[in-house]
Order: structure tokens, then C-alpha cells, then sequence
């Protein structure tokens, strides 16, 4: 727990206790990383807290929300999961939702005086500013709980415009495959991206909304003047969401890419056959009627009569090639 006050600075106490020399005036943060419900509870009776928000708050999966209890309002607020911590596995083995596994949550209680950050995992950009709020505490957690509840969702939202590179890179090697190795190509591995980014935009877009929420936000607990930095969020959010569509939608062209060469390939082979078969028609008749037993066969009892029969369909498969080939038919 963090308490700024212009008289002490910022000061960390380690108990719900020690709040009582709590100074007044004072902007107080705490950050809880665990999922006790115990602490949570401890805290719910410390704050006047709603029994479900702490549910709500020891959901690892749940969805992003914004609902107002007139002392305070309680967030939902996800951000993209570091590529680092994510384990490989296998599809069918996974038990976790989308929501759990690629984004990280973050449950906020924000009231005029303090912010409240529960998070049952580590996520990395919350702990990036709380040092940032350590080492320089007057440039952020004094300018007021509203304004350190922005600055951590705009982190949240930066950090999850920039982790989405490794979405885009992995388009561009599957691209890569269909055009030049179309063999190696896996179309399952499409279908599992565009899940992927489909979850992520919706989450994005369910986040915008509540930026708007936070804008329009008719009670006393956002300062009027820091409205217009959650506007500035809302941009950004705008363009994470226009982000995720180019995406959706360059995964898209990658599928009708491969989907078109398979068809291109597909007619090169059926007009190679189709060649191989029309050569073949005239031929097998020859053969066919050669193969008669009848006395009165042209060439049947000339000596060269084989051989000028194998000249004959010589000069056929030729004729034929030089046809097709003049038609661009292969």
C-alpha cells in the first residue's frame, strides 16, 4: 500500500491497519497481487466494497466492465499477456479461455481519494509504473487516484498496441509460406490465429467502451480537467482496434492467397493430364485396332509394318505436343 501525502511524501504500509494514521488528504494506492479472498474480504469490509466485485476481481477470465457504486467505480481492464510467459501447448490440452491466455486482468476501484489494483498474475506493465510511482511520486500518484487510474490503463493500452508485432510477424512467415513452400502450409494455423485476434478485438473494443464511459463519467470522482487524458486513451484505443482489424483482415488475404495458388496449381495438373490423356486417346485406338486378329490389316505381313507403325505414332504425339503448345495449352 502507497500514500502520498504533500507533507510526508510517499509512504508504504504493509497492514489494512496502519491506514488509520492515514494523513488527511492524502492519495492512497494499494496494489494487491494475490488471489486471497481472505485479504480481499479483509478489504471489502475496509472500504465499504461490494461482495461480488471481489468476485468479480478473483476471475481470472472475466470480461472487461465499468460499474458505478457511487462512492467508488469498479474496472475490469485487460492487457495483452508478455509473449514471454506464455507456454506453448497443445490446443486440445488447453482449459483456459482466450481471455486467460492471451491478456492479463487487472480489477480497479477508483474513488476520489484512492485506487484500489487487484491481480491474481503478474502483469508486467502494472509493475513498470509502480516503480515509476517509487522513484518519482510527485510527477504521479500526487496528481490524484484518477490520474494514476489513467496513466495505468494507458500503459495497458500502449503495451497492448505494441505486443501485437508478434501477431503481424507471424502473418507475414505465414504468407511467406503460402507463396513459396505452399506444401509446409497449415491451415489450422490460421484458423487458430484468427480465433486468437477475433478474442483480442473483442476484449479491445468491450475496453473502448468503458474509456468512454470513464470520458462522460457524470459523477465526482474523475477530476473534469483529467477527462480529456482518458479522451486521448480513447484514440489510442481506437487505433488498437483498427489494428486488430488490418490484422483479421491481412489473415484473410493469406488463406484467399493460398486457397487461389491451390487452385492455380491444381489446373496446371489437370491440364497436364488432360494433355496426357488426349495424346494417349488417338494412340490406344491405333494400338487397339492393330491388335485385331484379322488377315486384311494394312502393313500386318510387311516386314518394316512395325516399324513404320511406331514412326506414325511418333509423328501423332509431335503433331499434338506442337498443337497444344501453340494454343498455351502447357
Amino acid at each position: 500500500m502507497y500514500i502520498y501525502s504533500q507533507e510526508a511524501g510517499l509512504e508504504t504500509y504493509e497492514s489494512l491497519e496502519a491506514l488509520e494514521r492515514r494523513p488527511a488528504g492524502s492519495t492512497l494506492w494499494i496494489d494487491i497481487n494475490s488471489d486471497s479472498k481472505e485479504l480481499l474480504d479483509s478489504l471489502a469490509i475496509k472500504f465499504d466494497l461490494h461482495e461480488l466485485t471481489i468476485e468479480d476481481s478473483l476471475t481470472p477470465d472475466h470480461f472487461p466492465k465499468l460499474e458505478n457504486f457511487g462512492k467508488y467505480l469498479f474496472i475490469i481492464f485487460r492487457g495483452l499477456a508478455p509473449s514471454s510467459t506464455e507456454e506453448e501447448e497443445d490446443p486440445e490440452d488447453r482449459e483456459h479461455s482466450d481471455e486467460e491466455e492471451f491478456t492479463r486482468q487487472v480489477a480497479m476501484y477508483l474513488s476520489k481519494d484512492y485506487l484500489i489494483t487487484v491481480r491474481t498474475q503478474d502483469v508486467p506493465w502494472v509493475d513498470a509504473y509502480l516503480r515509476m510511482v517509487k522513484q518519482n511520486p510527485e510527477q504521479h500518484i500526487a496528481i490524484g487516484a484518477d490520474a494514476l487510474a489513467h496513466r495505468i490503463i494507458d500503459a495497458g493500452i500502449d503495451r497492448f498496441e505494441r505486443g501485437l508485432d508478434a501477431w503481424d510477424e507471424e502473418i507475414d512467415e505465414l504468407e511467406e509460406t503460402a507463396i513459396d513452400t505452399p506444401d509446409d502450409f497449415e491451415m489450422y494455423h490460421v484458423l487458430d490465429l484468427k480465433r486468437e485476434l477475433v478474442a483480442l478485438r473483442q476484449i479491445a473494443r468491450e475496453q473502448r467502451m468503458i474509456i468512454l464511459k470513464l470520458v462522460n463519467e457524470s459523477s465526482n470522482i474523475i477530476d473534469p480537467d483529467h477527462r480529456r487524458y482518458f479522451k486521448d486513451i480513447d484514440d489510442h484505443a481506437l487505433e488498437l482496434i483498427n489494428t486488430l482489424d488490418k490484422l483479421i483482415d491481412n489473415l484473410q488475404g493469406v488463406r484467399d492467397a493460398y486457397f487461389a495458388f491451390s487452385n492455380i496449381r491444381l489446373g496446371n495438373i489437370m491440364r497436364i493430364l488432360t494433355v496426357i490423356t488426349t495424346i494417349l486417346a488417338p494412340l490406344n485406338m491405333m494400338v487397339g485396332i492393330y491388335g485385331m486378329n484379322f488377315e486384311v490389316l494394312p502393313l500386318a505381313h510387311d516386314p518394316n509394318g512395325f516399324w513404320i507403325m511406331i514412326s506414325l505414332i511418333t509423328v501423332a504425339v509431335v503433331v499434338m505436343l506442337t498443337f497444344f503448345r501453340k494454343k498455351r495449352w502447357f
